[in-house]
């Protein structure tokens, strides 16, 4: 059992969050470990046990408070459900002034987290909102980009890459300005300018996530943290597009129309934060599904679903693009048999998580993670011209029909030369 902050060094991987409006921040860290441990039904027996429930206290200028659970797994390797793997567990909260960071050593919780923000029916949680991409962006993505999350804006080809992750010195000069400008960055690791302690930290905009690495000591994660929170409370104007050349949002909703394919993003990009379970179901829809667009009005549409080469049935996407970053949908299925009636309800089931779907238009957007994106098409002017006199050349004469490499060099023709 922990019994003090001095034993813990969580891994500096954090949920960013602010409380909303004016609402009293005193007992929130109180308040989130216990909709917490709700949300993950922690108590004295079943698969989470409860080991430990430390309430907020003060650690420099955090208010610190944390989780300590023990879950039971079944051994992937057999069979046998009796064979438990029984693994220690810890949710960590920290909060400064208004802004929130939560660690959690078991990511797969994260999503489950984040969907209580804001909504009704828990006491804390529901005072919480995400930090803004742009305000990440702001805070985080800039200095020499030393890693980068590409994921693509233009459909699907055996030719191009679906997914891409770079790595270099400062790879806003490595992108390739034709080549790379219909990807859209879903993360990035950045050289950090804003603490010495912090070398480098790697941010996921949409996701309201941010990682350092690893703690040797309750210091070495504490005072990064509040260094983090800091610097998070100073920065209060958005960057939307802190990346060159790659695809940005767009909260023009007006031109999006024409959908022409929707696909299943693939289980590895959503690794670290689904079950196994999760991403077997994954990969058999993004990799095995196909969805043929039927019709189309606008940005809503109907797609016919294959699965294996079986047709599933129909699904009819109403699109609300009420806000462009946080795009949703409302579903109607038909299935084309009484047999393909139940995959075809797992099909609307994945569907329904906006997270895992990606919709293209003819309009050059491309919804994905919930979020409208557009490809920043440019043109690239050629300025590295030989310029050469053609003054002793007739450059009327065609090319000569038959090759003669005596007279080369001897005529007057462009193809003499």
């Amino acid at each position: 059992m922990i019994k003090k902050l001095s034993e813990l060094k969580p891994y500096k991987s954090l949920l960013l969050a602010r409380v909303q409006g004016s609402i009293p921040v005193e007992n929130i860290v109180d308040g989130l470990l216990e909709d917490i441990r709700e949300l993950l039904s922690l108590g004295k027996d079943g698969p989470r046990m409860l080991v430990a429930e430390v309430n907020e206290i003060n650690s420099g200028e955090l208010a610190v408070g944390y989780l300590h659970y023990v879950e039971g797994t079944p051994a992937s390797w057999t069979l046998n459900r009796n064979i438990v793997d029984e693994i220690n567990h810890l949710i960590l909260v920290c909060r400064r002034n208004r802004h929130v960071a939560i660690y959690l050593s078991d990511a797969s919780w994260r999503s489950a987290i984040v969907k209580k923000f804001g909504k009704t029916g828990t006491k804390a949680l529901s005072t919480l909102h995400k930090i803004g991409p742009g305000l990440l962006n702001a805070a985080f993505v800039k200095g020499a980009a030393r890693t980068l999350w590409l994921s693509g804006a233009h459909a699907r080809t055996s030719i191009k890459a679906d997914n891409k992750i770079l790595s270099g010195i400062e790879l806003q000069d490595a992108l390739d300005p034709l080549g790379d400008q219909t990807y859209y960055f879903t993360a990035a690791r950045c050289a950090s300018d804003f603490d010495k302690g912090i070398v480098a930290i790697g941010t996921s905009p949409r996701g309201s996530r941010i990682w350092v690495g690893s703690s040797r000591t309750w210091d070495e994660f504490v005072n990064p943290v509040t260094a983090i929170l800091k610097h998070l409370e100073a920065t209060i104007k958005p960057v939307d597009a802190p990346i060159p050349v790659v695809a940005v949002s767009s909260i023009d909703t007006t031109k999006l129309v024409d959908a022409f394919d929707l696909g299943i993003i693939p289980p590895q990009l959503l690794s670290d934060e689904t079950s196994e379970q999760a991403r077997e179901e994954m990969e058999q829809w993004a990799y095995h599904a196909h969805f043929r667009i039927l019709k189309k009005s606008n940005a809503n549409f109907s797609a016919e679903v294959i699965l294996n080469g079986t047709v599933l049935g129909a699904i009819d996407f109403e699109m609300d693009l009420s806000d462009a970053e946080s795009v949703k949908w409302r579903l109607e299925s038909r299935a084309a048999t009484d047999e393909t009636e139940e995959l075809l309800e797992k099909a609307v089931t994945v569907c329904r998580r906006s997270n895992w779907v990606k919709i293209w238009y003819e309009s050059g957007h491309t919804i994905a993670e919930g979020h409208i994106f557009e490809i920043r098409h440019r043109d690239m002017p050629f300025q590295d011209f030989s310029w050469v006199d053609f003054s002793e050349y007739d450059v009327t004469k065609e090319k000569p029909s038959r090759l003669d490499l005596n007279v080369i060099g001897e005529e007057d023709s462009l193809f003499a030369g």
